[in-house]
């Protein structure tokens, strides 16, 4: 079973811990000669005093008229508006609050960004009085994340 990062660790539904597998049938037309590079190549950081604009978006899980659950972003649906819309060759940095129980994916269109780090917030706190009080260190992103991105994984804060 594959580990969730959700807070319990227990699985949202009987299909978290499925595995999707791929079989290739057809042989390669070619020989492979990529090669994994001994190193990496180092990514310069992008200076966080440079930032024009600070953002600070919430995900909220609510239910439909049917009692089905979904997401919403700063109490908005998926398929609202565009509200962020930053201005070309500009430097923000996002706080990315999720306060419901599960953990998210977030994609932005049209931007490659930097994950600088994540940290636990008090839920109850900013849930009552929409305050951010920070309840541990901030934590380095993963290996796998240490480069430009696309979406993000927005966990659950403790």
């Amino acid at each position: 079973m594959a580990r969730t990062p959700f807070p319990s660790e227990v699985p949202v539904d009987e299909n978290t811990a499925t595995v999707m597998q791929f079989r290739v049938a057809l042989p390669l037309s070619n020989i492979d000669t990529n090669v994994i590079p001994a190193n990496k190549v180092p990514l310069p950081k992008i200076n966080e005093q440079a930032a024009s604009k600070k953002r600070f978006l919430f995900f909220i899980k609510d239910l439909d008229k049917f009692g089905r659950p979904y997401m919403k972003l700063d109490n908005k649906q998926w398929d609202a508006p565009i509200t962020e819309n930053p201005k070309l060759g500009s430097t923000e940095i996002w706080h990315l609050i999720n306060v419901s129980p599960d953990s998210h994916p977030i994609h932005l269109h049209l931007i490659d960004f930097q994950i600088i780090d994540r940290r636990d917030i008090d839920s109850e706190k900013f849930n009552k009085e929409g305050i951010i009080q920070y309840t541990g260190k901030a934590i380095s992103p993963e290996p796998q994340e240490q480069g430009w991105e696309d979406t993000v994984r927005a966990n659950p804060t403790k």
